[in-house]
């Protein structure tokens, strides 16, 4: 008796052990091998054995013995054949659990694959796909794994909350920064601390939700902040998503994502935040005086940076050229610093970055057959150009355009050399940044 048939039997005495009589057991086809072994409900009234019997009768594999519209409504047929009975494929089983393939209709029998001329195999052969009590069991198994999966998953996340709470936790016993940051790095913290100071709030961050970089690119940022935590300056703030931090295989704390963290001045400098806010500031200030040559020097690089975006961005935004081909880059930031040397403003660059776009432009109209870069690479040669002109004679000055990213810390630098650019007494003073 096969599987279905046994759950039939055990459903239709209602689990009460009565003794049901004997299945009707047939074979098919009745010459030669049995292929298909159906059995029929040993209670079935004659009607509906007859009805199965009719229904699962062939003679050769791919073709019935007769239409299911020649036994009576398709419907009734289909119905009564899967109340009372069951087929087996006596030479296909199940490679689960080597149990023949049991089908309850035609249907069935066509999707199991083997119902075509030829299609039942004269040898015991494994099915194409489980049984449908190996799908149960399979299914069973698969949504027992899943629970303890997520079990598992629940137990990791309520440790990694724990841990991230010790791991905050653990910066309040950090030592106070000995070691000086980088010219950027120490910027970058300034210009943290005019956002706190600006927002009233003791933190500052994520990078990852500013609407630019602070130093002007992403990259940047990462590396000040890393720079800043590895020396003790600045401390991670909660709230901290668990998504944020890397970890250990016992869910301790290994790592973090920069970009993706609140940060404070480290506690070290005050429990406070604001406190530390100006604790840090005030600690800064003599090693950025010491070196304000090298803060000129950065903001001189920072605004060649500008220039030479805008000139690119200029290309493409309102002339559809092509960028500022790789190669020229070089070249065009190099003359911006150099002319910011010999002191020109940012402003005066822009306006001469604006006459050599349009120049080059102009040419490329009035050029046929140039090739895909021409006019932006003209334009590093006027620009060039334009500089050696303007050094006889006034130079316009355009404002900085709003679709031009600036990064913070330029802004930063700029305050600071207007208060201490010309040796002014730095006491108290770096607080207003």
């Amino acid at each position: 008796m096969g599987k279905r048939q046994r759950r039939r039997e055990r459903q239709r005495s209602g689990g009460t052990g009565k003794q049901q009589r004997t299945p009707v057991v047939v074979r098919f086809p009745s010459l030669g091998t049995p292929l298909v072994r159906v059995e029929i409900d040993g209670d079935a009234p004659p009607d509906v054995r007859e009805t199965c019997l009719a229904y699962w009768e062939f003679d050769e594999a791919g073709t019935w013995a007769r239409p299911v519209s020649d036994i009576g409504s398709a419907k009734a047929v289909c119905r009564t054949v899967q109340a009372a009975s069951t087929a087996s494929l006596l030479t296909v089983v199940c490679p689960g659990c080597a149990g023949p393939v049991t089908v309850s209709t035609r249907s069935e029998m066509a999707a199991s694959g083997y119902w075509r001329a030829g299609g039942l195999p004269a040898t015991v052969t494994p099915g194409r796909a489980p049984c449908e009590d190996c799908r149960a069991a399979a299914d069973t198994v698969r949504r027992e794994e899943e629970a303890l999966a997520e079990e598992l998953r629940r137990q990791a996340e309520r440790r990694r909350a724990d841990n991230i709470v010790l791991w905050l936790d653990a910066h309040r016993d950090d030592p106070a920064p000995t070691e000086t940051p980088s010219l950027q790095a120490a910027l970058v913290l300034l210009s943290a601390a005019e956002t706190m100071e600006r927002t009233a709030d003791g933190t500052f961050g994520p990078l990852s939700a500013l609407s630019s970089p602070l130093t002007g690119s992403e990259s940047g940022d990462a590396d000040a902040i890393g720079e800043l935590y590895r020396k003790g300056w600045i401390a991670p703030a909660p709230p901290v998503a668990a998504e944020s931090l890397t970890y250990e295989d016992d869910d301790t704390v290994s790592g973090f994502y920069p970009d993706e963290l609140t940060w404070r001045p480290a506690h070290a400098l005050g429990e406070n935040a604001l406190d530390a806010r100006e604790a840090a500031i005030t600690r800064l200030t003599p090693h950025l005086l010491r070196d304000i040559a090298d803060v000129r020097a950065h903001l001189a690089d920072l605004d060649a940076g500008l220039l030479t975006a805008y000139l690119s961005g200029l290309l493409t935004r309102q002339y559809g050229e092509a960028p500022v081909p790789e190669h020229r880059l070089t070249d065009l930031h190099a003359a911006a610093r150099e002319a910011l040397d010999d002191g020109f403003s940012l402003g005066q660059l822009i306006a001469i970055a604006w006459s050599a776009a349009s120049g080059a432009v102009s040419w490329g109209q009035r050029t046929p057959g140039l090739k895909p870069g021409s006019v932006s690479a003209a334009a590093v040669t006027n620009f060039g150009r334009g500089i050696g002109y303007a050094k006889d004679r006034p130079a316009t000055e355009y404002d900085i355009p709003g679709w031009l990213p600036r990064p913070a810390v330029r802004a930063t630098a700029l305050s600071f050399l207007e208060q201490y650019g010309d040796g002014a007494d730095p006491v108290g003073s770096v607080l207003s940044l």
